[in-house]
């Protein structure tokens, strides 16, 4: 397999929407809790036998069909993106190995493995965010002229 700035684009991109989805997964489960309570009657163990009342609470789930499916969904589609990130990701790693260029390599492992940004990895290697993308670009245009 080919890998193109493209291609490590779309890994990015999958890797982000994977993270919505799970974001979105838990705001519908969270909708799917809520909170019950209720009072329960009942007297003292000791002598005055006197009424008493306590609070009990607990958390139960809607039976809101549609949320529910909606949940069944994200899980489906979280767990399809997860296989192909993961296809992709074992691919990257395949091509960061066989870069010859120490410097490169670190580069790239830092931004597709490990997810740091441009920013991070500027601080990280003393250099400017733009120094970061540039080295890519031509490391990346060089790759295909050869």
């Amino acid at each position: 397999m080919e890998i193109t700035r493209e291609y490590l684009s779309k890994y990015i991109y999958l890797q982000k929407e994977i993270e919505r989805l799970r974001k979105k997964k838990k705001r519908v489960s969270e909708f799917l809790k809520v909170t019950e309570h209720g009072v329960v009657k009942g007297s003292m163990n000791q002598f005055p036998y006197a009424e008493a009342h306590f609070v009990v609470s607990g958390i139960g789930m809607k039976c809101d069909k549609e949320k529910q499916s909606q949940r069944a969904q994200l899980l489906i589609d979280i767990k399809a993106n997860e296989e192909i990130a993961e296809t992709m990701q074992i691919e990257i790693e395949k091509f960061i190995e066989n870069i010859d260029d120490l410097e490169m390599r670190q580069i790239f492992e830092m931004k597709y493995i490990d997810g740091m940004k441009d920013r991070e990895i500027a601080d990280e290697l003393c250099y400017s965010r733009e120094a970061i993308g540039k080295k890519i670009d031509r490391f990346m245009s060089k790759l295909h002229k050869d």
